[in-house]
Formats: structure tokens, C-alpha cells, sequence
């Protein structure tokens, strides 16, 4: 591992990893806080171009970069070839296993696991919905027809209307797709949904 300057290093053209705001920020505390951490998973490097290309890391650099810091931990890797560098790539951003929940919620509870990024299934996370409440969802129906498809998301509407709008971001940020989105609102007291 060595320390490298930032300005020394270039970012992965075309990196598939994408990392949303509030999940951005997680990332930078984290890099904050825990320094130690940061360098036992330092940014891995390639030089087969003739540059120091972060192969892996690439959103810990930004978060570096945005914490102003100067230098970062790094781990060169030699004489890989593209279709390598491509694998590492990829590897680094999969999260193998599962939580098991049960242990956590007997064990780790008492702990800030959402402040930490952990979305918990059924607890309230601060990015979550409004005013930092869980999204439910009443009911979710698909139709589909060729190469079109329709879905509608009822309940609570000022609950769903977070979720809907993170979930046609992600959609049209996807080649070829296209969407449409419009509102139903049904009589007082029943639910309200958003179809898209």
C-alpha cells in the first residue's frame, strides 16, 4: 500500500458504478471517521496504459477528492491486461452474502446501522421517504404488452411519490427507455397511486 496524490491518478472511463447523493455522503463520513478503514481498502490501480487508472474505487477517490483530501491509500496491480482490469472492476462492486437479520436485530441493534448506510427491511431510514419514513407499498400490478409495459403503484401517496421518483430516475437513466408518468388520485379516503 502507498500514498499516492490525487492529481497523480485518473478515474475509470465509463465506470459502471454509480453512487446516489445520500448514499454519497455515507461513503465520505465513512472515509472521515474511519481512516483505518480507508486503508485497508485502498484505491487498487492499473499503469497498462502508461497512467495510474483506479480500477477499483473510483467513488472512494470522489469522496476523497470532495473531503479535500491531499493523498489516498493505493495498490498498484502490473502487467494486467484490459479484460482483467474490466474483472477486478466489477468484482469490487459486488456484495456477496446477506445479513442475516436476525442477528443483527439480537446483536447489532443498539448500533446506528442506518447512519452507517444499512438499509434495514421495515425499520425507517433517513433516505427512505419523506420526512425520513419507510416506504410502503399497498400494491404493485404489472401489464405487459410486446415491449411495453405498465405499472401501478398504489397506497398513501405522499409515502409512494419518494419511491416513484427514485424508481423513474433509475429507469430513465437506461438506453431506450421511456417514461411516462401520471397521477390518479381516487376518492377521499381510498388510496391514491401513481402509474408510471
Amino acid at each position: 500500500m502507498e500514498y499516492r496524490k490525487l492529481s497523480e491518478l485518473k478515474q475509470l472511463a465509463k465506470n459502471p458504478r454509480v453512487i446516489r447523493d445520500h448514499q454519497f455522503q455515507i461513503l465520505c463520513e465513512s472515509i472521515r471517521v474511519n481512516r483505518e478503514y480507508f486503508e485497508a481498502r485502498p484505491l487498487i490501480l492499473s499503469n497498462r496504459t502508461g497512467e495510474l487508472i483506479i480500477i477499483a474505487g473510483n467513488k472512494r477517490y470522489e469522496a476523497a477528492k470532495y473531503l479535500k483530501l491531499r493523498k489516498v491509500p493505493t495498490h498498484l496491480i502490473t502487467g494486467m491486461t484490459e479484460e482483467k482490469e474490466r474483472e477486478i472492476t466489477v468484482r469490487d462492486n459486488i456484495n456477496n452474502g446477506e445479513f442475516d437479520w436476525e442477528a443483527i436485530a439480537k446483536e447489532w441493534a443498539d448500533l446506528p446501522l442506518a447512519d452507517w448506510g444499512m438499509e434495514i427491511p421495515g425499520q425507517e431510514t433517513s433516505g427512505a421517504g419523506e420526512g425520513g419514513q419507510a416506504v410502503s407499498v399497498t400494491e404493485v400490478d404489472v401489464s405487459e404488452v410486446a415491449d411495453r409495459f405498465w405499472m401501478s403503484v398504489i397506497g398513501p401517496l405522499p409515502k409512494q411519490r419518494h419511491a416513484l421518483e427514485k424508481l423513474v430516475a433509475a429507469l430513465k437513466s437506461l438506453d431506450g427507455v421511456e417514461v411516462q408518468v401520471g397521477t390518479t388520485e381516487v376518492a377521499a379516503g381510498e388510496p391514491q397511486s401513481w402509474t408510471s
